[in-house]
């Protein structure tokens, strides 16, 4: 009922310092699901300034790369977006990463600032390999900037069981998790003792479908 992730496109325009760059998918469990760029760099190689224009697997200057990136059709997973500068400031105009699900619906557009920028995919992805979203579903989350709470408010039908909920961070870690009924349901989330932030609710029903949703914690 909930759409899984069959798919992503990575669309990645380098700059001047193509063979800088390296980016990893990794799921919730940290397994490496894919990669790309030069390969010496590696997930933990950012600013070290290393790299050479004859490594291997290194992206060209000025160049549009286009990877297609399959995920596993049986799991409903978190998946983690880094990547990683080797000279530590980023790519310069006009390089920028775009990621795509595979319906084309635009996950990010960014251009990174600084090495080692971690992301938590946020979007669904496509058709569930079950049944399709129900209209009468819906999700509701305020304050967007938070502080001390996130006031939840959804809809699923009956038949989804159990909802599960888990608060996520950016590196894929989860950090709060309660379960509430199906139905149309009004709960605070406790956002006490949470850092200042991107963080991601993460939804999911007993059927095995999941939406995950970003917010933000702000004002301390």
């Amino acid at each position: 009922r909930l759409p899984k992730a069959p798919g992503l496109v990575l669309e990645f325009v380098t700059d001047e310092w193509g063979y800088e760059n390296y980016w990893q998918i990794t799921n919730s469990a940290g397994d490496l699901i894919a990669s790309g760029g030069n390969q010496i760099i590696g997930p933990n190689g950012g600013g070290l300034r290393v790299a050479t224009a004859d490594d291997p697997n290194v992206y060209p200057q000025f160049s549009m790369i286009t990877e297609q990136i399959s995920l596993p059709d049986n799991l409903n997973d978190c998946y983690t977006f880094l990547f990683v500068d080797d000279w530590g400031d980023g790519i310069n105009q006009p390089g920028h990463i775009k990621l795509k699900d595979n319906l084309d619906n635009l996950l990010f557009d960014f251009r990174p600032l600084t090495t080692g920028d971690i992301y938590l995919i946020d979007g669904q992805f496509g058709p569930s390999a079950t049944t399709e979203p129900s209209s009468e579903d819906w999700v509701s989350l305020s304050p967007n900037p938070a502080t001390d709470h996130l006031d939840l408010a959804f809809s699923f039908q009956q038949n989804s069981g159990n909802i599960q909920l888990q608060i996520v961070g950016v590196a894929g870690n989860v950090l709060r998790q309660t379960s509430l009924p199906a139905g149309t349901q009004r709960h605070s989330l406790d956002l006490t003792g949470m850092a200042n932030g991107i963080y991601f609710l993460k939804i999911m029903d007993e059927n095995g479908g999941e939406m995950v949703r970003r917010f933000v914690v702000a004002g301390r």
